[in-house]
């Protein structure tokens, strides 16, 4: 089952793909657009976990540390309350191949 949410960031991540202004652009953009597809799967509602975490990396992060607690399921592990309620869907935190 697809979350409403994800079908709506591709028509316009693919539109907006045209003026992002360089590779590296595109680049960053497939990124944050890959974040918030994973939060949407895993069920974590992304303006919350955007919000909570993008003030962290604006303060700084140690990577060795840090990188794994802002990770998507990690986040919504200890942030039960940005659970997408409505959906139902099932949490994945872990992708097996």
């Amino acid at each position: 089952m697809k979350s409403p949410l994800s079908t709506s960031y591709m028509p316009r991540s693919c539109k907006n793909a045209l003026f992002v202004g360089s590779h590296d652009g595109r680049r960053r953009a497939a990124v944050l657009l890959r974040i918030l597809t994973t939060c949407e799967l895993i069920g974590l509602t992304p303006e919350a976990y955007l919000a909570g975490v993008l003030p962290q990396l604006a303060r700084g992060i140690r990577i060795a540390e840090d990188l794994s607690a802002l990770m998507p399921a990690a986040w919504l592990a200890g942030n039960p309350d940005d659970a997408i309620p409505a959906l139902n869907v099932q949490r994945v935190s872990r992708f097996n191949d």
